[in-house]
């Protein structure tokens, strides 16, 4: 891994990319812990920190939201919610998943297959 020098091509526009989905991201956070007990201080620590080794290794800084439609479940589920062990597993899992799709380069493959609009969020 190589590590790209922080500051690099830090511009307005990529620090406003960056933080531009804040406006979904803290509604789901408050949500997740009002709803499901979810931790605020230490979701947003790890997040701070996921936040900034992304913008040491790719030398520029990128927003950390994979996980929305993890949230939007754990919500949804009224009668028996998601509990925070089950929300924990369901992010790793995902995580493990692109990491696994990155590493071995499947992800070229998915995106052959998955089309733009289905990928595009």
């Amino acid at each position: 891994m190589v590590w790209a020098w922080p500051l690099r091509r830090l511009t307005w526009a990529e620090a406003s990319g960056a933080v531009g989905d804040l406006g979904t991201f803290v509604p789901l956070v408050v949500a997740l812990s009002v709803h499901s007990g979810l931790d605020v201080g230490t979701t947003l620590l790890f997040t701070g920190l996921y936040n900034v080794a992304t913008g040491l290794v790719f030398g520029l800084p990128m927003p950390v939201q994979p996980m929305k439609s993890i949230a939007a479940i754990a919500l949804a589920a009224d009668s028996d919610p998601l509990t925070i062990p089950q929300i924990m597993t369901a992010g790793i899992t995902v995580g493990a998943i692109v990491l696994l799709l990155g590493v071995t380069r499947l992800i070229h493959t998915a995106n052959r297959l998955v089309p733009g609009a289905g990928g595009g969020g």
